[in-house]
């Protein structure tokens, strides 16, 4: 294993704009801790770790997308996120909760999982490991009964990130539960306890004895710790893998423990310094320069086609539902990619009807609206 192959990003919100969220001040001992452990030659062996802390919707968007763009086929990526997460029952979703998140528009404010699948689809590395410590966590991997009328059976939704390869998830919770902010038994880091017993593991060589360990390895130990310490079973991790063919080598066992050191006093201001935060702050504002946020975009027009569907009201070729509105013609696409300002109307088209075309004699002058598609 070379020196340059692993690398991971550290995303942790612990202050919130919205006085509906309370703030979450273990997270900023989660991102410094579990730092330290995978950037320790003797454990975790990665890269420098990219850490976003307290990032706004934009913020987390770009970071996330420019960190998983840039894998190769012969990395492995580690994604980590410590924060508020929230399930939306509207769209069946879960949401990662930003700094700047506004409960009354979770779709528009917040980084929904959605988003993660679609980075995780074209992320190119050959490993990919998610680590979520958040509230529902377990939603990102698991299907979702949404509530309705008791007459109604209501249907499970297929999970949001069953389709990606080689994604190993580990999450602090179930679908519907909270994570525990509280630090693990016998733990003084100061870090919530998803969080607290991965460290804790990994510092002192709990988890396995000698060797790699794997994301499995680290699953069972820390069911096991839960179990032992009383933690309810909707509140232990979950895990989905997701076609992961190999074993993915997490971090190393030590022999002793490791000493981690405390975080620095400036810890805040450091971590709003980071590259890679830095980077994404950047892209954010030419984002808000050009005065377009494409994903809040695209979601609305999902949400307008998936209304229109529902209420029969797109036009159908196929099926004669507004047929003759249709103008398909052979050839490149022009109108929508601005190739062209205008569409030659094939001449099979119907001629408009009414009045007006009556009284030109053949439909001169008159005009008639028409679906391009």
């Amino acid at each position: 294993m070379t020196d340059n192959d692993r690398f991971a990003m550290l995303v942790g919100v612990s202050t919130y704009d919205s006085d509906a969220y309370r703030d979450l001040p273990p997270v900023r001992a989660d991102l410094h801790y579990m730092r330290a452990v995978l950037e320790k030659t003797e454990i975790g062996m990665y890269n420098d770790c990219a850490t976003v802390a307290e990032p706004t919707r934009a913020e987390m968007l770009h970071a996330v997308e420019t960190f998983l763009n840039a894998r190769q086929p012969s990395e492995t990526a580690l994604l980590y996120f410590s924060g508020h997460g929230e399930f939306c029952e509207d769209d069946n979703q879960l949401y990662f909760l930003t700094r700047d998140t506004d409960p009354g528009d979770l779709p528009g404010t917040a980084v929904p999982a959605e988003f993660l699948e679609r980075m995780l689809q074209s992320c190119r590395a050959a490993s990919k490991l998610v680590l979520l410590d958040c509230c529902s966590s377990g939603s990102v991997v698991q299907g979702w009964t949404a509530k309705g009328p008791a007459e109604e059976r209501a249907r499970p939704a297929p999970s949001t990130l069953l389709r990606p390869t080689g994604v190993y998830f580990i999450t602090a919770s179930d679908a519907l539960q909270s994570a525990s902010a509280m630090a693990p038994e016998g733990s003084s880091l100061g870090t919530s306890r998803f969080t607290g017993e991965i460290v804790e593991g990994l510092r002192n060589g709990r988890i396995k004895e000698g060797g790699w360990i794997t994301p499995d390895d680290l699953f069972e130990y820390l069911t096991a710790q839960m179990r032992r310490d009383g933690v309810p079973e909707e509140q232990r991790p979950t895990k989905s893998t997701i076609r992961a063919t190999n074993q993915l080598p997490f971090a190393r066992s030590v022999a002793r423990p490791v000493h981690l050191p405390v975080p620095p006093r400036d810890a805040a201001e450091t971590a709003r310094r980071s590259p890679a935060l830095l980077k994404a702050r950047e892209l954010a504002a030419l984002d808000a320069r050009d005065g377009v946020d494409w994903e809040r975009l695209l979601t609305y027009y999902a949400h307008c086609l998936t209304a229109q569907s529902a209420a029969g009201m797109r036009p159908d070729r196929d099926s004669g539902r507004g047929s003759k509105y249709f103008l398909l013609g052979q050839g490149e696409e022009t109108i929508q990619s601005g190739r062209g300002a205008v569409f030659p109307a094939p001449g099979t088209l119907p001629k408009p009807q009414g009045r007006a075309a009556g009284a030109s004699g053949g439909g001169t002058g008159a005009q008639q609206e028409y679906w391009y598609g």
